[in-house]
């Protein structure tokens, strides 16, 4: 069959551009005409918040990693500290190269994947918080993290040691 050669279909699927609208979909699929748009918003929180759980176990096994390595320091008191630039370099206790450095600069927008990490060490101890830059667009969960090591989250406000283990 030759292009330009076929019949105008009314019953074909027609996905339209227009001025006033982001995203027109029209034709026979009739419960879908106006769902695309939340569902790829709902898609992406899912994803979101996916990446921020493996960030947190990544932090989570960084920290503990750095505690071993630098036991007179305990935990990094920074993010930064457990980044660094590790190109040709040893790893210090400034300087641990056990994180990348976009997950260690997320404290601020736009984060990493939607969210904002809240970091605090000491020698003993140490706590994260995750929680979106956007809620409702970039994540709906806060989510919270110890050297316990367990994930937790909190659906209205920033996630705690007393909130629930994801």
């Amino acid at each position: 069959m030759v292009w330009g050669s076929q019949k105008w279909n009314p019953n074909c699927l027609r996905i339209w551009f227009l001025p006033d609208k982001i995203l027109d979909i029209t034709g026979p699929v009739g419960g879908m005409q106006k769902e695309p748009i939340p569902n790829l918003l709902r898609a992406r929180i899912a994803a979101n918040e996916s990446a921020v759980v493996g960030n947190l176990r990544a932090l989570n096994t960084a920290a503990v990693t750095y505690a071993t390595a630098y036991p007179t320091v305990g935990f990094a008191t920074t993010l930064t500290r457990m980044a660094g630039n590790c190109s040709g370099v040893v790893p210090t206790s400034n300087n641990a190269c056990l994180i990348d450095n976009g997950l260690a600069a997320a404290t601020a927008p736009p984060g990493k994947s939607g969210y904002i990490f809240n970091y605090a060490g000491t020698v003993g101890t140490y706590t994260t918080n995750a929680d979106p830059v956007a809620p409702g667009s970039t994540g709906n969960k806060h989510f919270f993290t110890s050297e316990d090591g367990v994930v937790r989250f909190n659906k209205n406000a920033s996630a705690t040691v007393a909130d629930p283990a994801i």
